[in-house]
């Protein structure tokens, strides 16, 4: 299965340095083994990769972490970007389903760890 994923423009104007982005696979929330890791790339970068050996009907989790600078009004810390697509292979199709903690077949957090302490931020 072909994937691929950007950060959205907004995000990555508040980019003050390259990333590092690691991506894993889960079948039925086991680890299948794929990885997926690109270091001191472009925020702006079009991730994309492909994971081999998809069986059918069953379970897939592909989850991935972003992590780069930023400076968020004058406030340098670290973004550290956590997304989820959950799927399903039907036949010839890609059915995306939900996940049991947020009924939706994709999810993403940002969280920014300031550096002078002020707050962890969930931007979801």
């Amino acid at each position: 299965m072909a994937w691929g994923f950007k950060v959205k423009p907004a995000l990555q104007a508040m980019a003050t340095s390259n990333m590092n982005c690691t991506a894993n696979q889960f079948k039925r929330g086991r680890p299948t083994g794929y990885t997926d890791t690109h270091r001191n790339i472009p925020v702006s970068y079009h991730w994309h990769s492909t994971v081999p050996r998809n069986s059918f009907a069953a379970d897939y989790q592909l989850g991935g972490m972003y992590t780069f600078r930023v400076n968020v009004g004058g406030h340098p810390g670290t973004a550290n970007l956590r997304r989820v697509f959950n799927y399903i292979l039907e036949g010839d199709n890609l059915m995306r389903h939900a996940s049991e903690e947020t009924e939706e077949p994709y999810t993403s957090e940002l969280v920014i760890e300031y550096d002078d302490q002020s707050a962890n931020t969930p931007q979801g």
